[in-house]
């Protein structure tokens, strides 16, 4: 509650004026906002950058997994190591990935029976005649990197039965690094995480709720997963009210 009216006093206009770039001043003499900026800031200028993910089988998301699975849909599957899992866990599924990556989807294709290669939001499930009506789809860290996740929730119906159970990741931009970051005029953009500069949608728990009912769905189960150094201060101030000073 005490962020919460913090940033509500804070919300005003802010105005960037961007000059050519002939007067841009020569590598690690840019300074924005006080900050001296160097070229390795802007992450999109790599072009050797690695886009996927590193393997995470993700079981704190399986782990809501509530009936044995028959057909699953794996969405942003990276190298495949979700499938994997869901491979051991329940030898008899079959199991379908979706991968932007063409090299993540070349390795992941040993886990799956098939992989959907390509952007997913382009993806015309009618056009595919081997695919049948899944029970069960994954969603790990997928929607906030989609132009409009709320269409492709909707479009996704059309190949999920009517029970079926959509497990889904979203990062919570209510986190108090971001948020501390924010107040004091930063908004960092990372290869990964939080920030990850190839996210296009930030939700907080109401957002995030909102969209799926939105779209159809309904919220049968919820969890928090705290990572990094949040666990520690998590553990450390959860029953008592957080340092401001």
């Amino acid at each position: 509650m005490l962020l919460f009216n913090v940033l509500k006093t804070i919300l005003r206009q802010t105005t960037l004026v961007s000059s050519p770039s002939a007067t841009v001043k020569p590598l690690g003499q840019n300074v924005i906002g006080g900050v001296r900026v160097a070229q390795s800031d802007f992450l999109w200028d790599g072009a050797d950058l690695d886009r996927v993910y590193p393997e995470n089988p993700r079981f704190e998301c399986l782990e809501m997994i509530r009936r044995t699975p028959t057909r699953a849909l794996d969405v942003g599957c990276g190298t495949g190591s979700v499938g994997h899992e869901i491979r051991k866990m329940y030898p008899k599924c079959a199991m379908w990935g979706s991968e932007l990556d063409s090299v993540a989807a070349h390795t992941a294709r040993q886990y799956y029976d098939e992989i959907l290669e390509g952007n997913i939001e382009n993806t015309d499930f009618t056009k595919i005649p081997s695919i049948k009506t899944f029970d069960l789809v994954c969603l790990f860290d997928v929607l906030e990197h989609l132009i409009n996740p709320w269409i492709f929730l909707k479009k996704l119906q059309s190949i999920i039965s009517s029970d079926a159970h959509v497990l889904v990741s979203i990062p919570n931009v209510r986190n108090i690094f971001l948020i501390c970051d924010a107040i004091n005029g930063y908004w960092k953009y990372q290869n990964w995480g939080l920030l990850d500069f190839t996210h296009l949608r930030f939700f907080a728990d109401y957002d995030a709720r909102k969209m799926f009912y939105q779209t159809g769905y309904r919220v049968i189960e919820h969890r928090e997963n705290i990572i990094g150094h949040g666990k520690s201060i998590f553990a450390e101030y959860n029953r008592t009210m957080f340092p401001v000073n």
